[in-house]
C-alpha cells in the first residue's frame, strides 16, 4: 500500500547551489525518494521554514521535516548559524540533522558537531557516489525499523560519520570522512 505524502519521511533540503540541488535531487530519484523534498535556498529561509512563518505557515504544503540536509556556505545566514538555532530550540531537538558540505575541513567538521550535527558528508565529485549515500541515508535515515549500519562507508568516496574522524585516502590523498550513524538513537 502506497504511504500518503503526510506519512512519508520529509527532507528539508537548505542549499544555494543550483548545481548541488539539482545533483542532489537527481541522487534521491534514483533511490526512490521523489516527491518529499524540500527546498529552501538559504539559511534564513530554513529557520522559517522550521518555524512555520510568513509562506511556511500552512503545515501541509510545508510539512515538518523529518531530516534536515544543511549546507554550510550560504549568502545571509550560514549553516552553522542554522544548526545553532535548531539545536537551540526544544521543538527541534529530535530533527535529524545531515551537515552536507565540499568542506572536508575539521575545523568545519568539528565546528559542526560541537553545535549538534547528526552526520558529515562530504559532498562526493560522482554521482555515483552521492547517489550511494542517498541511499544510506534512506535507509538508514528515514525509514524507523533501521538498524545501525555505516553511511556510504565504501571504499569509494567520502561517508557519513557520528564522531569527527578524518583520514587520509592513500589512493587520492584527499580526506575522507568515515564512521557510521545511528538515526533512530541520535535524537531520540
Amino acid at each position: 500500500m502506497e504511504q500518503s505524502a503526510t506519512q512519508r519521511p520529509v527532507i528539508l533540503l537548505v542549499d544555494d547551489n543550483p548545481h548541488d540541488v539539482v545533483l542532489t535531487r537527481l541522487a534521491f530519484r534514483k533511490v526512490g525518494i521523489i516527491d518529499t523534498i524540500k527546498l529552501v535556498k538559504d539559511g534564513l529561509e530554513a529557520m522559517q521554514y522550521l518555524s512555520g512563518v510568513g509562506i511556511y505557515a500552512d503545515r501541509q504544503m510545508h510539512p515538518m521535516p523529518t531530516l534536515l540536509l544543511l549546507d554550510l556556505n550560504m549568502p545571509q545566514t550560514s549553516g552553522f548559524d542554522v544548526l545553532g538555532w535548531v539545536r537551540s530550540q526544544p521543538l527541534f531537538q529530535n530533527l535529524f540533522v545531515v551537515v552536507m558540505s565540499n568542506s572536508g575541513e575539521s575545523r568545519d567538521i568539528q565546528q559542526a558537531y560541537s553545535l549538534g550535527a547528526d552526520a558529515y558528508l562530504v559532498k562526493p565529485n560522482r554521482l555515483s557516489d552521492l547517489v550511494g549515500m542517498m541511499k544510506s541515508i534512506k535507509e538508514t535515515c528515514l525509514h524507523p525499523a533501521s538498524k545501525r549500519r555505516a553511511l556510504a562507508g565504501s571504499s569509494v568516496g567520502p561517508a557519513v560519520t557520528e564522531s569527527p574522524a578524518v583520514t587520509e585516502s592513500t589512493a587520492t590523498g584527499a580526506q575522507t570522512i568515515t564512521g557510521t550513524v545511528d538515526c533512530n538513537s541520535a535524537r531520540a
